[in-house]
């Protein structure tokens, strides 16, 4: 369906992913410049035909060596899959269990992989097993959309272990993902109701998320500023922002001041690495920072682990943009409007994403009442700072109206993500939704398990 993709996107003001390559820019991202990510595709002579079409709208190119592509069409079983025909489930795991090994031994550097065509996600837990890498399909990435619909519930520690106690059986199969499509694709009339609706989503979708990576010992590991302040609830440094366990390691000497220059000491440097060493014996699966301006140290910090890092939520852009028809725009919420401009080459490299396309318009946040507390080192009262987030957000998409979506680049601005969400009716993406996609790559979908797909193909 990638070749309709242009089409879809024109008639329709909703985002539209018609193929997993879509976040493709967004995990490369997260790796080292000479590390690689495999992507195994249904027939690898037709995703080579699409190469015009999946540079333009994708921007990815087949011939970046950092990308191995590989053809399923060989393994015993696979065959079924061309003819629309139901083949042996266990069979092709098997083969692709066995094909992902011999794609490790001869590129020792792969760190993902992505699976392209649609009819792989349900062997995704078993490659992961096998693997022990993480795995991206058509799920992950539209559970990353879905998630920019769904309020944070910001629960505490204690919240979580009574919610987890509570919690019903449907919790682990992710009924709250088709709940929150439904609600998304069809009118609500009831402001009031939506809003409970989309709660009670994120609620079971968030319990869901914590349940299986708690049984699977999946978690996050945060880079934090030398810095002391009160995290609100919903930012980066609240441990209750996440459906996941987090660990938090300071660097000493790494000062706001220095990461907004974009400079590093011999002395910080060191610490830095330790910092990464001490989060990997801690056994996290993703790296991220409490700073967006920790992306000048995107790329030290990606050659010092195997593990994906991604310290900027601009990360996650490209897979945003691709989702949307080239006449429309996405807001960039930040700290301070010329904040990024001393970052605009770095981006460029780093992510992918230009800063002078003029589908992207830049918010600057720091005129907002309450909200100099953040460039003030001091903690923010989000009560203050929500009216007037609101109401910034309602400006840009008046003074825009072709504006689809908006990304919080700062890692402080989640917290008014919900608000923002339920006033303007767009997708909200922030730091939280890209570390929940790349935490997702790790984490089992026992709704797409083989033994389901079985009992689905005997109905």
């Amino acid at each position: 369906m990638m070749w309709h993709q242009p089409l879809a996107r024109q008639n329709t003001q909703l985002p539209v992913i018609l193929s997993s390559l879509a976040s493709l820019p967004a995990i490369t991202c997260s790796y080292s410049k000479d590390e690689q990510v495999a992507i195994f595709t249904a027939n690898l002579k037709v995703l080579q035909s699409m190469a015009e079409l999946l540079r333009a709208e994708c921007g990815v190119s087949l011939e970046d060596n950092r990308y191995v592509f590989v053809g399923c069409e060989e393994i015993p079983g696979f065959e079924s899959v061309a003819l629309g025909q139901h083949g042996d489930s266990r069979t092709m795991e098997a083969g692709l269990c066995k094909k992902a090994a011999e794609v490790l031994e001869q590129h020792p550097k792969v760190r993902a992989f992505l699976l392209e065509s649609n009819e792989l996600p349900r062997y995704a837990d078993a490659l992961r097993k096998a693997t022990g890498r993480p795995i991206f399909d058509a799920m992950t990435l539209c559970d990353f959309y879905i998630d920019s619909h769904l309020d944070n519930p910001r629960f505490g520690i204690k919240d979580w272990d009574d919610a987890l106690n509570k919690k019903s059986a449907e919790f682990d199969f992710g009924q709250s993902l088709s709940v929150a499509a439904e609600l998304i694709t069809k009118p609500v009339l009831l402001a009031r109701d939506a809003a409970m609706q989309v709660y009670a989503a994120s609620m079971q979708h968030a319990v869901s998320m914590m349940t299986r990576s708690r049984r699977q010992g999946i978690k996050l590991g945060v880079i934090r500023l030398d810095y002391h302040y009160e995290p609100a609830p919903g930012d980066v440094d609240h441990p209750g922002s996440y459906a996941y366990e987090v660990h938090y390691q300071m660097v000493p000497g790494l000062t706001f001041e220095l990461c907004q220059s974009g400079k590093m000491t011999p002395q910080v440097e060191a610490e830095l690495l330790k910092g990464i060493k001490a989060l990997e014996a801690k056994g996290v699966s993703v790296i991220t920072g409490d700073c967006g301006f920790m992306m000048w140290y995107q790329e030290l910090v990606r050659k010092n682990t195997k593990l994906p890092v991604i310290m900027s939520s601009m990360a996650t852009l490209p897979a945003i943009t691709n989702s949307f028809h080239k006449g429309e725009q996405i807001a960039i919420f930040t700290a301070n409007g010329k904040s990024l401009l001393p970052m605009e080459g770095l981006i460029k490299e780093e992510c992918a994403v230009d800063l002078k396309d003029d589908r992207y318009v830049f918010v600057g946040c720091e005129d907002i009442p309450g909200f100099e507390a953040v460039a003030l080192g001091e903690k923010v009262d989000v009560r203050k700072v929500t009216p007037g987030m609101v109401k910034k957000a309602q400006e840009v998409l008046q003074a825009h109206p072709k504006v689809r979506a908006i990304l919080m680049e700062c890692t402080e601005l989640p917290p008014y993500s919900d608000a923002v969400r339920h006033v303007t009716g767009v997708p909200v993406f922030d730091a939280i939704t890209a570390c929940d996609f790349y935490i997702s790559s790790h984490l089992d979908n026992v709704k797409m398990s083989v033994d389901l797909a079985n009992q689905f193909w005997m109905i």
